[in-house]
């Protein structure tokens, strides 16, 4: 690069500079104004501060003045917002309060002080007749006037009692249908809970005790129960008994006497002294009922078609009206059975 391209190039570069620096100026200016526009800014936010903080101070002041001024006439006051809210809540009273107290100050105007004009409205004519003769009979008619009056606001105050009773009663009668809708809710919704576990105890196939517990659940709520739950909980209960006792698995291990399970649920449904399940059809087709205690047993109707029942005991037993068809009976104890 020769001397002349040097130079060239460091002419160049001292303009470019120059650029830069007037550029720099430029945005120093720039920034300066933007601080003083700032500046302004928060003057005139802190002017604002200071006017809102003027104008609580005003209105705190126009508070404390009205609090006064309420405190220095207390009974004006009492006086006043009762007006004002018998006048919101029946105008009819206030207009009627507001004729006794014109009739008032009419009557004690007659009493005290000589005031024809009142006699000549209500209709009497002066002529020879004393004007005490008048002032009596004004203040008479006044007085009927008055009590006229105070039987209506008697009547109407008496009905906007009844009228506020009875509202009372209504309200109380709709919160009570209220309470007892949501506590029928209630125990509907704590009955369907008791099914449901109920149910899932009962269909725990790892567990017999869990099975048993279950039963005694949905036992206790047809005892809880009435009408179509407690006949649904009755058939769940066979339809348990024949499932359990139709398993190839139970029947190879209770060949001759049944489980403690299936035991205790036939005590619990037909040898237990209640009534909870009388007249419902007892359906224990195909059960596997060997050697099972049924000693004194309600049967009445039962479906035995095609049970097990060999070496179990049926004494005492109350089987009218029951189906045997294909039913095996070997060597069961029928001593004393009811079969007729």
């Amino acid at each position: 690069m020769t001397r002349s391209d040097q130079w060239e190039t460091g002419k160049d570069q001292w303009e470019t500079g120059k650029d830069q620096r007037e550029t720099g100026k430029d945005q120093r200016e720039t920034g300066k104004d933007q601080r003083e526009t700032a500046e302004d800014q928060r003057e005139t936010a802190e002017d604002q501060r200071e006017t809102a903080e003027d104008q609580r101070e005003t209105g705190k002041d126009q508070r404390e003045t009205g609090k006064d001024q309420k405190n220095t006439h207390p009974l004006l006051a009492s006086l006043v917002d009762r007006l004002s809210s018998t006048m919101k809540k029946s105008p009819l009273l206030f207009f009627l309060a507001a004729l006794l107290v014109l009739l008032v100050v009419i009557f004690l105007t007659v009493l005290f002080f000589e005031v024809k004009w009142v006699s000549k409205w209500i209709g009497f004519k002066f002529d020879a007749t004393p004007y005490n003769k008048h002032k009596f009979s004004t203040l008479k008619s006044l007085g009927v006037a008055m009590g006229g009056v105070i039987l209506t606001i008697q009547a109407f105050s008496s009905y906007k009692r009844a009228r506020g009773v009875e509202n009372a009663a209504n309200a109380q009668l709709d919160l009570a249908k209220a309470q007892t809708k949501a506590n029928v809710h209630t125990e509907q919704r704590l009955l369907r809970e008791r099914l449901q576990n109920g149910i899932e105890h009962l269909g725990k196939k790892e567990s017999d005790l869990v099975r048993l517990s279950g039963a005694y659940e949905l036992f206790y709520l047809a005892r809880d129960t009435e009408g179509l739950l407690r006949q649904a909980i009755f058939d769940i209960l066979c339809a348990h008994i024949r499932q359990m006792t139709g398993e190839t698995g139970y029947q190879e291990d209770h060949r001759s006497k049944p489980s403690e399970e299936i035991q205790s649920l036939l005590s619990m449904l037909f040898r237990q002294k209640h009534e909870l399940f009388s007249g419902f059809r007892i359906n224990l087709r195909g059960s596997w009922l060997n050697g099972a205690n049924l000693t004194k047993a309600r049967l009445h109707g039962a479906n035995l078609a095609s049970a097990r029942l060999q070496e179990a005991s049926l004494e005492d037993a109350s089987l009218l009206g029951i189906s045997l068809k294909d039913t095996r009976l070997q060597c069961a104890n029928l001593r004393r059975a009811r079969l007729q």
